[in-house]
Order: structure tokens, then sequence, then C-alpha cells
């Protein structure tokens, strides 16, 4: 390999690490499953290989993934750009690759990738477009101007993290009240997640002057927020649980696992304090890859008991 070639190669390297891609493959495959798991809702009262065969051929959800992975990169550019000298405080290695890449090189990305992402949503249909149009604005002005308010910097993140795969259920009508319960659930273990991140960033938040929820509260504050956030929504799932018929009962009880897992590792972080954090972090990570990757076994569930039913017959 030439010695041009190889700097053109650790440059490609270095522009998957800035835009993070192991984040949009995380977030591709939680489309996919969503996908697959509102189908079999929708189509397998009705007969399983319909399910599957519109799950299999829905076109318009591999472009909606073409459209999200473009529109999450240029999301992350642009914040390098607002975030760089912060960056270099608590990330030094990311803000390393994005200078080796090259700044005018990632202004043409990011132009480049909000333009494809367009161009891939309006394949999608015209709703699709207004909302991922409207994904990138968010996007740009969180960097912008919302990322140094706080708690509306916590709450945009966690929505903007999310949008990609709600995207998904806007596509397909919707089908299910239930749905709210997981995306709330979700929500708050990327909300959570994110202001555990900010305790360990806390210094160059401070440094730089980015009001964050930790800057304000301080680490204790923030990990009794974290702790009282998920016992609220815990209560109130418990509360609607008893007073509304929900249509898709498994996710409710997917939704209540994650809750109490995201209750029992905020508990376990406000009494140990720092010494747990790194762990607490990565316990949040799993737990979310679970909440969502767990429709997976809602469905293998519902497609096994149907296989014992028949085989009875």
């Amino acid at each position: 390999m030439s010695l041009k070639r190889r700097n053109h190669t650790i440059r490609f390297l270095y522009f998957l690490g800035v835009i993070r891609w192991y984040n949009i493959l995380l977030i591709a495959l939680s489309q996919v499953i969503l996908s697959a798991y509102l189908h079999q809702f929708l189509y397998a009262k009705i007969s399983k290989k319909l399910a599957l065969w519109n799950f299999l051929t829905d076109s318009t959800l591999f472009v909606m993934i073409l459209a999200s992975a473009f529109s999450i990169s240029a999301a992350f550019i642009i914040n390098y750009f607002y975030d760089r000298d912060k960056d270099w405080f608590n990330r030094s290695r990311l803000n390393i690759m994005a200078r080796a890449v090259g700044t005018k090189h990632l202004a043409n990305l990011y132009i480049l990738f909000n333009i494809l992402g367009l161009f891939f949503a309006s394949l999608a249909s015209f709703k699709i477009f207004i909302y991922f149009l409207g994904f990138q604005f968010v996007a740009w002005f969180y960097s912008h101007k919302i990322q140094k308010i706080p708690f509306l910097r916590e709450f945009t993140s966690s929505i903007l993290t999310l949008a990609p795969i709600i995207a998904v259920w806007i596509h397909l009508g919707m089908p299910s009240s239930s749905m709210w319960v997981f995306f709330i659930t979700a929500f708050l273990i990327i909300l959570t997640k994110d202001l555990l991140k900010d305790i360990g960033g806390n210094r160059g938040n401070i440094l730089f002057g980015y009001k964050t929820v930790t800057v304000i509260a301080g680490n204790k504050g923030t990990r009794f927020f974290n702790l009282t956030a998920t016992l609220f929504v815990l209560l109130f799932f418990i509360w609607t649980y008893s007073h509304w018929n929900y249509p898709d009962i498994d996710v409710i009880h997917l939704s209540f696992v994650s809750i109490t897992a995201i209750l029992i590792n905020n508990s376990i972080h406000v009494y140990f304090g720092e010494r747990f954090l790194k762990n607490a972090t990565r316990i949040q990570k799993t737990i979310l890859l679970f909440h969502i990757w767990g429709l997976v076994l809602i469905i293998a569930y519902r497609y096994y008991f149907e296989v014992i039913s028949f085989l009875r017959v």
C-alpha cells in the first residue's frame, strides 16, 4: 500500500470516528427491529406470512434508514464544529481525528450529507421529508444555541437521539398507543445516560461555559435527579397501567422491566457516587439496547407460542 493510499485510509477511518458510525449502525438496526415489530403487530393477526412479506418489501424503511444515516452524520459534524474546544478537553481523541480529516472537508460533507438525507427522505414520503427537514434544523439549532441552555439542552439531545427511530413509527401510522410508553421509557434511558456522561465531562463544561444540569446541580444533585425522574416515570406508568387498557401489553411489560433496571442502576449510583460512574454509564447503554432490541424477544415469544399451539392441535 502506497503512503498516499494509506493516508487516505487513515483519514477515512478517522472520519468514521467523527460521525460515530457505531451509533448510526445501532440506530439503523433499531429502526429495522421496530419496523419488524410494528409489521408483526399490524398484520400478524391476519397472517404471519403477510406481516413478514410487508416487512421485507417495505422499501420506504430502507430509504428512511439512509435518510437517518446521512442526517445523523451531518448532526455529529455540526456538533463537532461548535464543540471542538470543549471536546479538546473532554474528548481529545475525537478532536484529533476531526482535525486529521480537515475542517474544510467536514464542512463540505455536512452540506452534502444534509442534502442526501433530505433526498432519501423525499423518496419515502412528503411527511417523512418534512420530518427530517425539521430534524436537521433542530440538530443545527441545538449545536448553535440550545446546548448551552441547561435542561433544554439535555431534553433536546435525547429527542434528537430518538427521532430517527420515531420516524419508523410515524411511517407506519402510529398503530399502537402502547408505543408511547415504549418511547417515553427509551427517552428516559437516553436522558439519564447523557446526564451520567455530563458528570464525567463536567470540568470541560465548566471551563468552556456550558451550563448543563450537572454544572448547576452538581454531581450529587444530578444523581438524585436521575433517580427521582426514573421513580416518577415508573409510578406514572403504574398508575396508567391500572386505569388504561393498552392494546399491546407485551411492550408495557418490556418498558416496566427497563424502567426497573434504570431505577436499580441509578439507586446504586446514588449510593456509591463517583466510584460507580463508569459502570453506571455502561449499564445504562446496555439497558437501552435491551429495551429497543427486546422487541425481537417479543416477536420470537409470540411465534414460539403459535408453533406450540399448532403442534398441540
